[in-house]
């Protein structure tokens, strides 16, 4: 649910108006008083998206008080010349007044409505607000076809944020697969801390690798537990706890996770796996830039301890992460894709085995499609890393490799059709 504005109303109706307006009202209904006013005070809500304003209208429902209409059918306002809106009057009970009883006996009109439809009615309302009878037939005739052009318009527009919606949740499935698996590499610990949890539905969901935001959480004890004994944190202990953050999908949950990382390295901090480790449970959290920093650390301690391995490793998961930053980015940073080719680069010189070439073969294909400056380059990273996925066969890597090869195909297709439409 999305609101852009709460606009209270400005204009404050002079008592001699209202004295007038109940003493006119009390000719049809005996004992009418203030406390029947239903517009004394007013509230505008303006959303985006309709799907946002029902939302809203819900939401409205759902607190203690009174609300008229009881059907958005009956709230919603329509006019010739084009205004459209959701009427509502309310009055408030409960913890909402802060215990104020002179609150309780005043009704608010609240009307809710999209950006677009306040557009028009701002566009309108002096001209035509009670006074739609001394405008030409012809004229409110052109109004409303201008209004109705704008309600396909908000229709249009709520149509292309599902569609984006759709394609987010469709790439944050994919991330979310990918990074599931490469976090797996803390399963040495997988069974030693699920024998600790309680038999039941979450465990057997556990056992069976279905993940979830609410079984994750049971993996939080047994890890603290071993998060205060220095022998038992691991690297393997932050990638389970970045498993759990991963899915649990929680600000605080990724924040303790990365708080576990920062003990690991704490506890030796001139080693370079720890960095390392932390970067790759950052990129899993979509924390790039921390990602892309604590990784060019590790790197430069590796450097220092000689490890040509951890260095090659390091370098290559700088590259795919920068992929990553670029696809997200409204702007490129050229000379960070530079960096990152370059370091792809001479990690692929470095690898000895098959299977390290090929992974550091497909983060150049994907470093290519993200960074790709024409539909030539991206084709190319396509092409490479179809190479790459023909060449892996079996296995964990296997698998590894159709999660990566997917979201890479799927991003590259996502970028040749922005060329297009940008040509």
């Amino acid at each position: 649910m999305v609101i852009r504005a709460v606009v209270p109303r400005t204009d404050i109706k002079e008592i001699k108006k209202v004295i007038a307006k109940i003493e006119d009202k009390k000719e049809n209904r005996r004992g009418y008083g203030l406390s029947h006013l239903e517009d004394l005070v007013g509230v505008k809500i303006f959303c985006p998206y309709a799907t946002d304003v029902r939302q809203v209208i819900d939401s409205m429902r759902n607190h203690e008080g009174f609300i008229v209409p009881e059907t958005n059918r009956e709230a919603r306002r329509k006019t010739k010349a084009g205004y459209r809106g959701f009427h509502f009057t309310l009055q408030l009970k409960g913890p909402l007044l802060v215990n104020n009883e002179d609150l309780t006996r005043i009704k608010c009109e609240v009307q809710v409505k999209t950006m677009l439809e306040e557009a028009w009615d701002a566009k309108t309302h002096d001209i035509t607000y009670k006074s739609e009878s001394v405008v030409d037939q012809f004229l409110l005739g052109r109004m409303g076809e201008i209004s109705e052009a704008l309600a396909a318009f908000d229709k249009r527009s709520e149509e292309l944020k599902k569609e984006i919606l759709k394609r987010h949740t469709e790439e944050r499935k994919r991330k979310e697969a990918v990074a599931s698996v490469y976090l797996s590499e803390a399963m040495p610990l997988w069974k030693e801390v699920l024998s600790e949890l309680q038999d039941g539905k979450e465990l057997r969901e556990l056992r069976a690798r279905n993940f979830n935001a609410k079984n994750v959480l049971r993996l939080i004890p047994p890890i603290e537990k071993r998060r205060d004994d220095k022998n038992l944190l691991s690297p393997h202990l932050c990638r389970l706890a970045g498993l759990v953050a991963l899915y649990a999908r929680g600000q605080h949950i990724d924040i303790w996770a990365l708080d576990l990382c920062d003990d690991l390295i704490h506890k030796d901090p001139q080693l370079s796996r720890p960095y390392l480790v932390k970067g790759s449970v950052c990129w899993a959290l979509d924390q790039l830039d921390e990602a892309l920093e604590v990784t060019k650390t590790g790197i430069e301690k590796a450097e220092e301890e000689n490890d040509q391995g951890s260095v090659a490793n390091g370098k290559a998961n700088f590259a795919y992460w920068v992929g990553e930053k670029v696809w997200n980015a409204s702007e490129k940073d050229t000379k960070l894709a530079s960096q990152a080719i370059k370091y792809i680069d001479e990690a692929i010189r470095s690898a000895r085995k098959k299977a390290t070439r090929l992974s550091y073969s497909d983060t150049k294909g994907f470093l290519l499609i993200t960074t790709g400056k024409n539909a030539k380059e991206i084709r190319k990273g396509m092409r490479l890393i179809r190479e790459v996925r023909r060449q892996r066969t079996g296995g964990i890597l296997e698998k590894l490799s159709r999660l990566f090869f997917d979201r890479h195909i799927s991003i590259a297709k996502q970028r040749l059709a922005l060329l297009k439409t940008d040509g």
